[in-house]
């Protein structure tokens, strides 16, 4: 009896040996599996936290260097006069310390026509506009295009953006578009009928194309009183001056006199007076809102760190005595 026994005893062993060494294998693969997705887990979670702290850190050296951004504004020595000779702007200025290195540029934003001071009451009478909607008329026949814009077109183009901006519901002739038009649109929408509180909704606009848009964005802004200041304004902004109810720009060769006023060695000019006197005073160019001086400024800056680039866009308000940042983006302004 005893020797029938020994031999199943010895195999239940051996049975039993197999089985725990497969529990001890499948117990070791689970430790390894969940040494492994901790390990992933934690590097995953380490590199977020890790990013979290430089973006920290290089967002805060780009609300550091607003500092200086405004600083150089208050130490400009003529507040009634801005252009480029003075020094201060377009003129990209570095700092480096031993973790990042800063580049930061002031523009003149009221250099650009301003997109809300496009609003109207006009109920849409055709030819009914004002002067800042000639401007911008003129603008869009300015721009350097594949195919530019001869005035119908632009004047179509134009109509939508007034319509986006004004507050009524009446589509303005010829080319406007209301309520109807844009909830048939792919996809579907409503007119703004309100101020514009970025200039990227002029993508949403009827007639706004992705190359129209791009060739639009150095000649426009939402900052400013709506004056423009013919030192800093660019060449296109200045052909979109003219005389009331022309919708056409002036010529390149019409705008040289101001064009030339604005490179550094030259000065610009003090006042306006230059619009009536020869060669400007012919055109009977209408000055109203223009300027030589302006109160807003765009400081674009750039922060270099551990090999990652980190942009801030600064809008900056001088008056009285001060410098203020109103609004500030990670975007373009």
């Amino acid at each position: 009896m005893k020797y029938l026994i020994r031999p199943n005893i010895a195999t239940a062993i051996k049975k039993q040996a197999g089985a725990a060494l497969v529990v001890a294998l499948l117990i070791v693969f689970i430790v390894a599996s969940l040494a492994v997705t901790v390990s992933s887990d934690f590097l995953v979670m380490f590199r977020r936290v890790e990013n979290q702290i430089h973006g920290q850190q290089g967002y805060a050296y780009l609300v550091g260097a607003e500092g200086l951004g405004r600083s150089a504004v208050l130490l400009d020595p003529s507040w009634s006069y801005d252009h480029l000779s003075e020094g201060i702007l377009q003129q990209p200025t570095a700092f480096a310390n031993e973790i990042a290195q800063f580049t930061g540029t002031l523009s003149d934003i009221q250099g650009r026509i301003n997109i809300n001071t496009l609003q109207s009451a006009s109920k849409g009478t055709a030819g009914d506009y004002t002067v800042p909607q000639e401007r911008f008329i003129r603008l869009l026949q300015t721009l350097n295009l594949a195919t530019p814009l001869d005035v119908f077109t632009a004047e179509e183009i134009a109509n939508a953006v007034f319509d986006w901006l004004d507050v009524d519901n009446n589509e303005r002739d010829p080319g406007g578009a209301e309520a109807y038009y844009y909830s048939e649109a792919t996809p579907p929408g409503r007119a703004g009928n309100r101020a514009m509180q970025s200039v990227s909704e002029l993508r949403w606009v009827k007639g706004i194309t992705p190359e129209l848009y791009q060739a639009l964005l150095p000649h426009i802004t939402l900052w400013g009183n709506g004056k423009i200041n013919i030192n800093t304004a660019t060449e296109e902004v200045l052909r979109s001056l003219n005389k009331p109810k022309d919708l056409r720009p002036i010529s390149q060769m019409d705008v040289a006199i101001l064009v030339e006023a604005q490179q550094p060695e030259e000065g610009g000019y003090d006042d306006i007076s230059v619009f009536t006197q020869p060669p400007l005073a012919d055109l009977k160019i209408d000055s109203s809102e223009l300027a030589v001086n302006s109160e807003m400024f765009l400081l674009s800056t750039k922060v270099l760190m551990l090999d990652r680039e980190y942009h801030l866009y600064s809008v900056i308000f001088r008056s009285n005595d001060s410098a203020t940042v109103i609004a500030r983006s990670q975007q373009p302004l």
